[in-house]
């Protein structure tokens, strides 16, 4: 008996190139179109931390009020200002005085202040870590957490905005 050698692909190698293929471009389009579920994750994420850490310090500084009966501002609790320091959980340098930054929110400027991690954990809790390795988190005068970070190392497809007035990218730190 002859057989018969049969030249072309098997009808399961064309399947399989196929799916490949429709893989690849639904990849392809997402990455060209922006809507990419990995960066969206990586801003859901970050936006959640950062309430976590906004309720955190909003609900340490109710307490201390209630404690002095509203006699300190959330400025005062913060920044350890007006013999308020064993509320303070704002980081200070070698010199004594509050690590602040300067950024521009709308064309106004508004001073951030930089969350001190060891207070932090001493008074609050545990502080989640920044975006990244050179990020900080900073609070300003309201209690509102601001992350201070290197847009680039975080979200490579996003320019240095402000993302949705709260969390702002710079490309130098403080």
């Amino acid at each position: 008996m002859i057989i018969k050698q049969r030249k072309g692909i098997s009808l399961i190698t064309l399947i399989i190139t196929i799916v490949v293929v429709i893989i690849l471009a639904a990849a392809v389009i997402l990455m060209l179109t922006g809507n990419n579920p990995i960066n969206n994750a990586r801003v859901a994420n970050l936006i959640s931390t950062k309430d976590s850490i906004e309720s955190a310090v909003l609900t340490y500084a109710a307490k201390v009020k209630s404690k002095v009966m509203g006699e300190k501002s959330t400025y005062q609790i913060i920044t350890g200002e007006n013999d308020s320091e064993e509320y303070r959980i704002i980081e200070k340098d070698s010199e004594g005085t509050l690590v602040t930054c300067e950024v521009t929110k709308n064309t106004i400027p508004i001073t951030l202040y930089k969350i001190d991690e060891n207070l932090f954990k001493e008074k609050i809790d545990k502080l989640p870590a920044p975006p990244n390795r050179n990020g900080a988190w900073y609070l300003d005068e309201d209690g509102h957490v601001f992350s201070l970070f290197d847009a680039g190392h975080i979200l490579p497809d996003m320019p240095c905005i402000a993302l949705y007035n709260i969390l702002f990218m710079i490309q130098n730190n403080c």
